[in-house]
């Protein structure tokens, strides 16, 4: 009996390793914070979903004063809201096609690249990028696959169009690879994040499994005519996903896995990257997203801070891939072994925000240990609601303002 089981031990260790120097994951030693010491609450159980089925995967939001919210939907589809909440497709980031949104968070189907998969977006004028006569608002779109986009024709009865600003930097013969958030400063600088520069968003995981620190900040600035002059601002950063100016708008903020970053805009530390410690252990008590600049709390209190959304919970007692973090075979067995799909299913389900301070301390979670509502990818307020997206809920998730602190 103990042969057997040794032998089939022996053939399963064979078959990893085998697998192992197959995969395209290549783990690394990676530093990570201790964890969150964190105080539960039931904060999002108030909240609402809606739009099942049609409003799946909403990673990030741009609002147009009160009248329109638009969001970037697991689909390729950017979608315009109303004051009431009621959607209407703009536009695709890619081609219309049977399976866009139906491959769940792996893309099954592998259609992602076909239909596009818009993540971070921002308000812009066009003129300001494109020159021109006339002018009027524009999205401008991070998308994983194609690049970063213009999108105009924004309000009802226009024509909306899109047109491809950039998929490489400068004269580089690399496609960037998973363009991920935006951030505009005052004098029309676009700030880009791309997480990763080997794995596509549908296996972003991967990149967590094999812990490179290879994302990117780039400063983009528009020369009025479509074309943008691209500079890396900042590079060997680990999974740089949202990112935002500072209130001064002299930094921006920077989210690098549970990390919070801030990176100067001015002076001989421009570029220089600088760990902002949002609780007593250094990390977020979640793994971060899409992070935004308000003047105010949830529940209305004048306040400099930041909304951040969170996706799996980094706190005590235990998270994966804190236990791991000294253990790249074990990663590389983790990738080589068990399907992409199960990895994800795996992680805890739990929903949760943050509000930090002006200096990047959290001062509030919102919290739903349930599940219920899981990975919260970014926050914004629109008319009487706050609006929760989620690049992994076939929901959008919605609240009346004020009664998350009632």
């Amino acid at each position: 009996m103990l042969n057997t089981t040794a032998v089939a031990l022996a053939a399963v260790l064979a078959i990893g390793i085998a697998l192992f120097f197959q995969s395209e994951i290549s783990p690394v030693v990676y530093d990570s914070p201790p964890l969150v010491q964190l105080v539960k609450n039931d904060k999002l159980s108030v909240v609402e979903h809606i739009g099942l089925g049609e409003l799946g995967g909403a990673e990030s939001f741009a609002k147009l004063g009160d009248e329109f919210l638009f969001a970037s939907l697991s689909d390729g589809r950017i979608v315009r809201l109303d004051s009431d909440l009621n959607a209407t497709t703009l536009i695709r980031t890619g081609e219309d096609h049977a399976s866009c949104g139906k491959g769940g968070p792996g893309d099954s189907t592998s259609t992602e690249v076909i239909c596009g998969r818009p993540l971070g977006m921002r308000l812009v004028r066009r003129k300001a990028l494109v020159g021109g006569p006339g002018d009027e608002d524009a999205l401008i779109v991070a998308d994983a696959y194609k690049g970063l986009l213009m999108v105009t024709g924004l309000r009802p009865g226009q024509e909306p169009k899109k047109q491809l600003l950039l998929d490489r930097c400068g004269d580089s013969p690399r496609k960037l690879k998973l363009l991920n958030d935006l951030a505009v400063g005052p004098d029309g600088t676009i700030y880009m994040t791309e997480t990763s520069s080997k794995f596509d968003r549908r296996r972003i995981f991967n990149a967590v499994l094999d812990g490179h620190a290879d994302g990117r900040v780039y400063a983009l600035t528009p020369k009025g005519d479509g074309s943008l002059e691209c500079e890396v601002l900042a590079d060997d950063i680990f999974m740089a996903n949202g990112v935002t100016l500072s209130h001064d708008k002299n930094a921006l903020m920077v989210v690098s896995g549970v990390r919070l970053l801030q990176i100067p805009l001015k002076g001989n530390d421009r570029g220089v990257k600088r760990a902002v410690s949002p609780t007593p252990s250094g990390a977020l008590p979640g793994t971060g997203d899409n992070i935004r600049t308000f003047h105010e709390t949830p529940s209305g209190e004048k306040k400099n801070c930041y909304w951040i959304g969170l996706g799996s919970k980094y706190a005590e007692p235990f998270n994966l891939i804190y236990a791991v973090r000294n253990l790249p075979m074990v990663r590389a067995l983790i990738g080589a072994l068990v399907p992409y799909i199960t990895v994800v299913e795996l992680i805890p389900k739990y929903g949760m925000f943050a509000v930090l301070s002006e200096e990047g301390e959290v001062l509030e979670t919102y919290q739903d240990p349930t599940g219920r509502t899981p990975w919260l990818s970014e926050i914004e307020d629109f008319g009487d609601y706050i609006i929760m997206g989620s690049w992994y809920n076939q929901y959008l998730t919605v609240v009346k303002r004020g009664a998350l602190d009632a």
